[in-house]
């Protein structure tokens, strides 16, 4: 799972038995990632716009002005901002 990158594997990668995700940059893209274990291991990948997914919540101004306190708090305490 990539932890920084800005570019998105939109049904995951496939290299050397390891599946690559991105999704994306500043929050654009939801990265899903399932796991079944069954008889074998299965895994899939797929990125959801953001949009749509916010599209199926009811907008919550409590939550919008916890997240944005947050966010205040989170830059002056690692940014110094």
């Amino acid at each position: 799972m990539d932890g920084h990158g800005h570019g998105v594997f939109p049904e995951g990668e496939w290299r050397n038995e390891i599946l690559h995700v991105k999704a994306g940059k500043y929050t654009e893209n939801i990265g899903k990632v399932e796991i079944n274990f069954n008889d074998e291991i299965e895994m899939a990948a797929k990125v959801i716009s953001a949009e749509e997914v916010m599209a199926q919540y009811d907008y919550d101004e409590h939550a919008k002005n916890m997240l944005d306190d947050f966010r205040e708090e989170a830059s002056r305490e690692l940014l110094g901002n």
